[in-house]
């Protein structure tokens, strides 16, 4: 063979091997699908799957979304799930890892081989209670979930695209049958911490109360002084832990009837760069008297635009931080300073002696000060 001949076989063999590699990069691996072999869906990679529709019956498609940003393509983070429809939210982490591992680990109590069309209908497959389809790589599956088996031991699913369908347990069904609110993300202000904040104002139903930050944390009105910081850190942290406990309008265009109007209480956390959070509670949330409708607002630079989400319900015990009143939250000690303020202290020697009258002040070794000092 010449050596013109071997040259072109290796650039051949280099360009088949770069065409495989690309296309193995689109595609599952046979090894990918061994490992599942076990699975109703072998074909759900768990690392390489980006998108999931989950459909209940007659309502909108629930949809999720996987975004990955280049340092998560660089490291171990498989990214971000969102909610892309039938609202635009960030999803709850919890409730679509559930999800996601329902999805992963189902397995078949039963297999039925060589199921016909007349078969699927008695099985509810052909119009199944839900259906969940995810997109792994560039290939897309859907999972049908149809009626409960008459041995008791399952409900049945099929997998479009094969002749065979499974009897597996009611807790998958278990696990899928949620509306979307379950998969929202609940905190009113993920990612909103106080560490850096410079101005709490808290008006609504009551005199505006603002403190500002300058080191420490002062009150500014209605009355002026130091601030107790318990009370200021109790706001901050119920501002960032508070969570919606159920979703009721995305866009109002009347707040009147849930108070947020003219709020109870409304709150706004100014930070250094001037990122602002606003938390209006109204009145208490309709059958649910235990809470109270909100809303929040954030603003990522104090220029707008005001990103305002929506009408929600908050557990009233979770705003009760709002009930501050303005003699109570002065500071009661005569050193506001935090210990990590605090760099040298000094005790000197403070000495009464009885005089003929009076008791006398003794400073250093001299002469007794005037009797007024004592």
């Amino acid at each position: 063979m010449s050596k013109r001949t071997t040259i072109v076989l290796a650039v051949l063999n280099a360009a088949l091997l770069g065409f495989i590699l690309l296309y193995e990069q689109g595609t599952l691996s046979t090894s990918d699908v061994a490992r599942r072999s076990g699975q109703v869906l072998r074909r759900f990679v768990r690392e390489r799957v980006d998108h999931v529709e989950l459909i209940r019956d007659e309502d909108a498609p629930i949809v999720f979304d996987r975004e990955r940003t280049e340092d998560d393509e660089l490291g171990d983070s498989l990214g971000t799930w969102t909610l892309t429809a039938p609202v635009e939210s960030a999803a709850d982490d919890d409730a679509v890892d559930s999800l996601l591992s329902a999805l992963e680990w189902l397995d078949a109590r039963r297999t039925l081989e060589g199921v016909a069309d007349e078969d699927r209908a008695r099985m509810g497959l052909d119009e199944p209670r839900f259906v969940v389809r995810f997109r792994v790589m560039d290939e897309e599956v859907a999972l049908r979930v149809g009626s409960e088996a008459p041995t008791g031991d399952g409900v049945y699913a099929a997998v479009d695209g094969e002749d065979r369908a499974y009897v597996v347990g009611t807790d998958f069904v278990e696990s899928i049958d949620h509306d979307v609110d379950h998969f929202r993300d609940k905190d009113l202000f993920a990612g909103f911490y106080g560490t850096d904040a410079r101005q709490i104002t808290l008006g609504g139903g009551v005199p505006e109360l603002r403190f500002e930050r300058d080191g420490v944390w002062r009150v500014r009105a209605p009355v002026r002084g130091w601030a107790d910081a318990s009370k200021v850190d109790r706001l901050l942290r119920g501002l960032r832990d508070l969570r919606a406990t159920r979703f009721l309008d995305e866009r109002p265009d009347d707040l009147g009837p849930y108070g947020l109007d003219t709020p109870w209480r409304a709150l706004t956390v100014t930070r250094a760069e001037g990122e602002t959070a606003t938390l209006l509670v109204g009145e208490p949330c309709g059958e649910h008297a235990e809470e109270r409708y909100a809303r929040a607002a954030t603003d990522e630079d104090g220029e707008g635009p005001v990103v305002e989400g929506p009408v929600v319900c908050v557990r009233a015990s979770d705003v009760q931080m709002l009930e501050l009143d303005p003699e109570s939250v002065r500071a009661t000690s005569l050193l506001t300073l935090g210990d990590d303020a605090i760099e040298r202290v000094e005790v000197g020697a403070l000495t009464l002696r009885r005089g003929e009258t009076t008791w006398e002040l003794q400073v250093g070794e001299g002469e007794p000060s005037p009797a007024d000092d004592a």
